[in-house]
């Protein structure tokens, strides 16, 4: 994010807008700094989750890349926001979609973990952030792993 803003000081000092004042104080808010961030060539921002009101994990996640991957993952509810306070999700987890025995019964665990790369085998699958952010859920022996990718 600070590239972003050292690029933006860049241009406000080589050409100023006519209105400085409104983009210097849009670039010093918290949203439009993680706007700013979102639009830049390397667009990335960090994400919060919560499992039951408790921060568990914070990752940034940078476009181009694997993303953030958040493990151990038990039942409860969780909640992901940026680092804006934006939420972009909340969602009920159970053990149903956390662990692979149970969310694919009839499989042998062993057989259910290595048919198919883990993003595949995804019991949740969804997109936040106007389809910016994908999240994904992916079941394991003992507890889950939450995905957070750019789309």
């Amino acid at each position: 994010m600070r590239r972003a803003l050292t690029a933006i000081e860049q241009v406000l000092k080589e050409q100023p807008p006519k209105d400085t004042q409104a983009v210097q104080a849009l670039a010093d808010s918290t949203t439009g700094m993680e706007l700013l961030a979102l639009v830049g060539q390397e667009a990335g921002a960090t994400v919060i989750l919560r499992h039951n009101g408790r921060q568990v994990g914070r990752a940034v996640v940078l476009r181009g890349t694997a993303g953030a991957t958040f493990a151990g993952i038990i039942p409860g509810r969780y909640h992901l926001s940026l680092s804006t306070g934006w939420n972009v999700w909340d969602q009920d987890l159970q053990a149903k979609d956390l662990l692979v025995g149970l969310a694919f019964p009839g499989e042998p665990i062993a057989a259910a973990a290595k048919t198919r790369s883990l993003d595949e085998r995804a019991t949740v699958v969804g997109t936040v952030a106007d389809g910016a952010l994908g999240i994904r859920v992916i079941p394991g022996r003992e507890s889950g792993t939450i995905r957070c990718m750019w789309t």
